[in-house]
């Protein structure tokens, strides 16, 4: 199987890596390539999976004009008859799939191999299962079946001919708008001829491989998978080449779009503190060949959008490539809006409007302070803080910040690190530097709370105590001291070091012992009291004190019990 001209770079891409990769394997590389198949093998999985969404779209838009195009809905028919061949073969090399798996997996439900993911088997380096399966015991006469590597050379062999007898008659149509230009005939012809399984040219230790054999001798279930999913989107491969011809032949698109450009828009042209912002991110396209005669962007006006026409068109601005230029300077303060709307010319050389229409807010002069984590600080903690005044560069501005001992670092570009020391009320005041030197204060200064960060809590052995923990006898070995964790905390990397506890058990004798630590980890007498218990009966970790942001803290009690 082999791609054409008309591959996308991620296709060009994809094939490039399974080639690497199909090479390594026969190097006997180390398992670690099964690993490139798989990402290889969703790669062109997502890949097919894109080409389906994209092909239904065209399909409706094609189905569409040709409703009302004689030509193209000759061009339609021939596109559907293809599409039902590409897709019983797809659906057959679905279903070899799915066999493959079930069996090498050793499924007890053979249906399971229907859903079941490669990257989530057990048996990626498989050789011999898949390969009986395929080829049999005969690498040079490879067996007959059903679902075997010889059908589905024959499946492939079969669509092959049957889609270019159908492009051959329409060749011979006698109405020569219908047919082809000779360049996009043999440009679909070169790529139906792509996906026919040619006997490999290499030498095998003297000898011509089959196609069967190349493709699925002695290859493990991760590459043989892979090699069935790259025939899928080269069958997906014609598809859309049969699509892209026939649909152009029709003259669908008269338009080229060739002008890509990323856009944001929000519904949210202001947004204050507290607010949830939103915006749509997308990719927006146009043509180089539109100019005044085929697209106007019209500013105001009345429509009948329902039939796409205009009851009075607005004024046009200023266009470039069908991308509207429009500029105002802001007076007035409050919500405003611009709406009208975008006038095309169809491939039936009528005029359609489309509906546009944006709000945005003009605003005073105004501070926006607001902590990157939290909406509180904590004292002993580094808390980001970020301030903005609305027309004022980050550079121009002066920050003030008061209260519970705080001070501040200023980061660059609006970004600013707030320490304090105490609890209370902290209160950040901005102000703008003048072009004449003065200081302007913008808004009021901010209020925040300041608070000490949480208390942690006790994790022994990965267990967090919550509450009373419980171990059997056999997991004490996973007791090694005692830590102190934050979960859930707003800031990853706050940490509080265990400074010291006792730990009280009753050894196997049934005396009741306690051992003082020092630090976090046990020390060698609490380790062998540890050893010593017996199951059944309870431990506890008393007056854990641990060290961190805020000064000292009481972890309180942690009672395990012992299971037998």
């Amino acid at each position: 199987m082999a791609g054409g001209k008309n591959e996308t770079p991620r296709q060009k891409m994809i094939g490039m890596m399974y080639l690497v990769l199909t090479a390594l394997l026969a190097l006997n590389v180390s398992k670690d390539i099964l690993k490139g198949f798989i990402t290889v093998n969703e790669s062109m999985e997502r890949t097919n999976a894109a080409l389906i969404d994209n092909q239904l779209k065209t399909m409706e838009d094609f189905r569409l004009y040709a409703k009302t195009d004689v030509t193209s809905k000759i061009h339609l028919e021939l596109t559907e008859d293809v599409f039902k061949l590409t897709q019983s073969s797809y659906d057959y090399v679905s279903k070899l799939k799915s066999h493959i798996i079930a069996e090498t997996e050793k499924l007890d439900n053979k249906s399971a191999g229907d859903t079941m993911h490669l990257r989530y088997t057990e048996k990626q380096d498989d050789y011999d299962t898949p390969t009986y399966l395929l080829i049999g015991d005969d690498v040079s006469n490879p067996k007959d079946g059903e679902l075997t590597a010889k059908a589905l050379k024959n499946n492939i062999i079969q669509l092959h001919d049957q889609i270019l007898a159908k492009l051959e008659t329409l060749q011979k149509n006698s109405d020569k708008k219908v047919r082809l230009l000779e360049p996009d005939y043999k440009r679909l012809v070169r790529k139906i001829e792509a996906i026919y399984p040619l006997a490999p040219t290499e030498l095998n230790n003297g000898a011509k491989e089959s196609w069967e054999t190349q493709n699925f001798n002695e290859l493990p279930l991760a590459a043989v998978i892979t090699n069935l999913t790259k025939i899928q989107n080269d069958i997906k491969s014609v598809e859309t080449s049969f699509i892209s011809e026939l649909s152009g032949a029709s003259r669908k698109s008269r338009t080229p779009v060739d002008l890509f450009n990323a856009r944001v828009i929000s519904n949210n042209g202001y947004v204050q503190q507290g607010q949830t912002f939103k915006a749509d991110i997308f990719l927006s396209a146009s043509s180089s060949d539109f100019n005044d005669t085929t697209l106007q962007v019209l500013l105001g006006g009345e429509y009948d959008f329902e039939k796409k026409t205009a009851l009075k068109e607005g004024t046009p601005v200023d266009a470039k490539n069908g991308i509207g230029k429009y500029e105002v300077v802001t007076s007035a303060q409050g919500n405003q809006v611009i709406k009208g709307a975008i006038k095309l010319k169809n491939p039936q050389n009528v005029y359609e409007y489309y509906p546009y229409e944006y709000n945005y807010m003009v605003a005073a002069p105004s501070v926006a302070v607001s902590p990157d984590k939290m909406n509180v600080l904590y004292v002993g903690l580094e808390n980001p803080v970020s301030i903005s005044a609305a027309g004022v560069a980050p550079s121009e501005l002066v920050v003030n910040v008061s209260g519970c001992g705080a001070t501040y670092s200023n980061k660059g570009n609006g970004k600013y690190i707030v320490n304090a020391t105490s609890k209370g009320d902290c209160f950040v005041t901005v102000s703008a530097r003048q072009t004449d030197g003065t200081l302007k204060q913008q808004g009021q200064p901010m209020k925040f709370r300041v608070k000490m960060v949480p208390n942690p809590i006790a994790r022994i052995g990965g267990k967090e105590a919550n509450g009373n923990i419980e171990f059997k006898k056999s997991e004490m070995n996973k007791i090694g001291g005692v830590a102190a964790v934050l979960p859930n905390f707003e800031f990853e990397n706050v940490n509080f070091t265990v400074t010291s506890y006792k730990l009280i058990a009753q050894n196997k004798q049934g005396v009741v012992k306690e051992e003082v630590v020092k630090g976090s980890n046990l020390s060698p007498a609490a380790k062998a009291l540890l050893n010593d218990v017996k199951g059944g009966t309870r431990i506890f970790f008393e007056d854990i004190i641990a060290t961190g942001p805020g000064g000292k803290r009481d972890l309180g009690d942690v009672i395990i019990k012992v299971s037998k």
